[in-house]
């Protein structure tokens, strides 16, 4: 199965490739924007891919041929696609229209990752076919990205994921977990927001889910997750117990206090029952978790 894979090198794409590289029944096409972080040994081609430029994805697209298109590739950063919204809508929306055409044109199935922000947060735990009532920019674009997919794609999946964690050496971008764990470990005061709620991912866990779905080529939506829902301070002070560091370095603070560009949700969390009973989902737990990381970085320092 030739499987193409958009955002290679962010968190959930790197996992995606760590898991492909080495099933020898696979044939992963990695892309991201810059070059390549993480070479591994595998089965696998890399390339440079800008997904907002039609040109180039169908070019691609034309040489791999894939079976199945998993596109993690996101402009994330909710305060950034509050204040730059028309890049935001480019990366996270239109861009998905060209991968749609050539998906359908290549007879591809597009497995399109998602978040909960398209929901308002009003509740604590959402399921698939609930309504999405977005409260930022960030929410609106991925939004309308799963009404495209939903609306014009001929075989599709969305996989909707929540507060992703997990280490990656090299990697530009820190989660919450590598962020409070570097800032504790350095001694720097830090203000984590007490009064809103989420169901941690660990990355390797949404990897294997995605990996599952396009191998299965399953369709429809997925709701994957952790099964804890807690607050995020609560997994800051975890995250700082689990590694016997300096907690009174942390201190709450609402989300009126650290005013954000971009409003959140208060609550969300998911319902994994349908990916438990389709895909056999059984995520690790937050301390599991945890010990997954702190593995990782025992490997590599």
């Amino acid at each position: 199965m030739r499987i193409l894979l958009t955002g290679a090198n962010g968190l959930v794409g790197q996992k995606i490739k760590e898991a492909l590289a080495r099933d020898e029944q696979a044939e992963l096409w990695a892309t991201s924007l810059h070059p390549e972080i993480n070479v591994l040994k595998g089965n696998y081609h890399y390339h440079t891919l800008d997904i907002t430029m039609p040109s180039m994805v169908d070019d691609l697209m034309q040489r791999a041929r894939p079976h199945v298109l998993i596109n993690a590739a996101a402009l994330a950063n909710v305060n950034h696609c509050e204040k730059e919204k028309a890049e935001c809508q480019q990366v996270n929306t239109e861009a998905v229209t060209t991968l749609i055409r050539l998906a359908n044109h290549h007879k591809t199935h597009l497995v399109q990752i998602s978040t909960d922000f398209v929901f308002q947060g009003q509740q604590s735990t959402y399921q698939e076919d609930d309504p999405r009532n977005p409260v930022n920019h960030y929410g609106l674009a991925k939004k309308q990205a799963e009404d495209q997919v939903m609306e014009e794609a001929s075989l599709w999946s969305i996989v909707r994921t929540i507060l992703v964690y997990g280490y990656v050496p090299e990697l530009k971008r820190n989660n919450l977990v590598t962020w409070v764990y570097q800032s504790l470990q350095q001694g720097k005061p830090i203000k984590v927001v007490s009064d809103q709620y989420r169901m941690p991912t660990l990355a390797e866990d949404l990897a294997g889910a995605i990996v599952q779905i396009a191998r299965q080529e399953k369709e429809g939506i997925y709701h994957i997750s952790g099964r804890e829902g807690m607050s995020i301070e609560q997994m800051a002070q975890r995250v700082g117990d689990y590694f016997n560091l300096d907690t009174s370095l942390i201190t709450p603070v609402t989300s009126a206090e650290l005013g954000e560009p971009a409003r959140r949700p208060t609550h969300s969390g998911f319902n994994l029952f349908k990916a438990e009973k389709e895909l056999g989902y059984l995520p690790h737990s937050f301390e599991e978790g945890l010990e997954v990381v702190e593995q990782q970085m025992n490997k590599f320092h």
